[in-house]
């Protein structure tokens, strides 16, 4: 490891600012005190730490690891491997205090020397955990080829190449990933409305004769617009399903970066398609502006094969059209609990209160989806059998938190007319066993409301409130 001179001191302060910009930093034994953070399957020796606050994992390579945070064996609590196969692996460490970030794979470690290796090797946005030295140097290190990263702008390092150099007629020289893209239809006579959801912006096909991975997509977003209504974007599937991706809006480029985390992979002769979405802010003054997604060139997109399509891919050109004044507004409120109310029976608890309010008088809306996460520590050996409730009927129902951390609730119908309000609540059967010191504190992150009148989802107004209790 190098000891820089004078000089190059203000590069290493400018590079440990960028890292504090991509990252959040968890200390490995931070969580200790929250949950059971150790644990194992009654099959494997490996024990792990979980993560609660970024639902990550790290396996602990060796007895001198586990043992360097003052843990001890009576910590280890035993799970499914369902449970522990929910929590997926956190790939960057470094030690609490200091500047260097290191990559970490099966008992291998390599350390990320810059920015620009973050960006190459796919791991921006992925969250830093803080582990012991002690941890830290029971690890190999190794080059970054060693352990398996790959940039984005190389191709695949084959570490058994062939004896006999292939020839440049080979099929995959020959092999090309092909993009077209759609236009939307039905797309509102091509009019944007700011204050609404999930608005399609634009529909992209990816398809190659070989198996061909996508790594990075580069979109513009061009026309004349106020940047500020811009909110949120989202890319699904053909289905429907969101892809996992890291997804940055660079208002100052007008650009949309999306990186693909893993790197989406094509099978051969069997198109990707790609859909992107937007949220729009509340706008009023963004009548007669415009805008519509592109790509522009071949260098927009990440892949290992050459890229090809009639560029630019142009998308449909969308008008802004302010209409506060004539749609739906939704707000909604949680509330404080009160103690004696927590427990609705034996092994039941009540979770959460809340209260949904049409406040615009311009229209009716369906509540389609409402989507809470748990600030606590209770996970899921402690509950299970979630459900919403509405003037003492069940509307919906989650049989348990799903691998991202949330419980979802779908619902059939649910109609709140304009100028009034709906109360719900949500309740919780708990699991023989559950840990009874175990905390909870729902938080609503995400509601699905699509006004009657124009069929636009609009965007609600969340007020959350900030109170834990014990499951008891």
């Amino acid at each position: 490891m190098l000891i820089l001179n004078k000089k190059y001191y203000f590069i290493v302060l400018s590079f440990a600012l960028a890292f504090f910009c991509f990252f959040s930093l968890i200390p490995v034994s931070q969580a200790a005190g929250n949950f059971s953070s150790q644990v194992k399957t009654k099959d494997s020796s490996t024990v792990y730490f979980l993560s609660q606050k970024d639902h990550l994992k790290k396996a602990y390579i060796n007895a001198v690891a586990y043992l360097s945070y003052g843990n001890h064996w009576s910590d280890i609590r035993v799970v499914s491997a369902t449970y522990l196969n929910s929590w997926p692996s956190a790939k960057l460490f470094r030690v609490a205090g200091t500047a260097h970030i290191y990559y970490i794979h099966n008992q291998q470690k390599t350390l990320i020397t810059s920015l620009a290796d973050l960006i190459r090797f796919h791991l921006t946005g992925e969250p830093v955990l803080e582990v012991s030295k002690v941890d830290l140097v029971q690890y190999q290190t190794v080059s970054a080829v060693d352990i398996g990263l790959i940039s984005n702008s190389s191709a695949v390092v084959d570490n058994n190449p062939p004896t006999k150099p292939k020839s440049p007629s080979s099929t995959q020289s020959k092999s090309v990933l092909k993009i077209t893209n759609d236009l939307v239809p039905g797309a509102n006579g091509n009019v944007l409305v700011p204050g609404t959801k999930d608005n399609l912006l634009g529909i992209f096909h990816f398809s190659a004769p070989t198996v061909a991975t996508l790594t990075a997509i580069t979109f513009n977003l061009a026309g004349v617009y106020n940047a500020s209504a811009v909110d949120r974007f989202q890319v699904y599937n053909a289905q429907g399903q969101n892809y996992e991706a890291n997804i940055n809006w660079r208002s100052t480029d007008r650009q949309l970066i999306i990186n693909f985390r893993p790197p989406l992979t094509l099978k051969a002769n069997l198109p990707a398609t790609v859909k992107v979405t937007m949220d729009l802010k509340t706008c009023h003054n963004c009548n007669n502006q415009s805008l519509d997604l592109e790509l522009q060139q071949a260098s927009d997109v990440q892949s290992n094969l050459v890229v090809s399509a009639s560029w630019p891919l142009l998308g449909t050109r969308f008008s802004l059209v302010s209409a506060a004044n004539v749609l739906g507004r939704v707000s909604v409120q949680v509330n404080k609990l009160a103690k004696n109310d927590l427990l609705v029976a034996s092994g039941r608890r009540l979770l959460s209160k809340l209260t949904l309010s049409e406040d615009s008088g311009n229209e009716d809306v369906l509540i389609k989806n409402i989507t809470f996460v748990n600030n606590g520590s209770a996970n899921l050996r402690d509950w299970h059998n979630f459900s919403l409730w509405e003037n003492g009927q069940v509307i919906a129902r989650s049989s348990a938190v799903n691998s991202n951390g949330q419980i979802v609730f779908d619902i059939n119908y649910l109609r709140l007319v304009k100028n009034s309000t709906l109360n719900l609540s949500v309740q919780a059967d708990l699991i023989t066993g559950y840990n009874s010191q175990d905390t909870y504190n729902l938080q609503v992150t995400n509601m699905t409301v699509v006004g009657q009148v124009y069929n636009l989802q609009l965007s609600p107004t969340i007020n959350n409130i900030n109170e834990s209790f014990i499951l008891g």
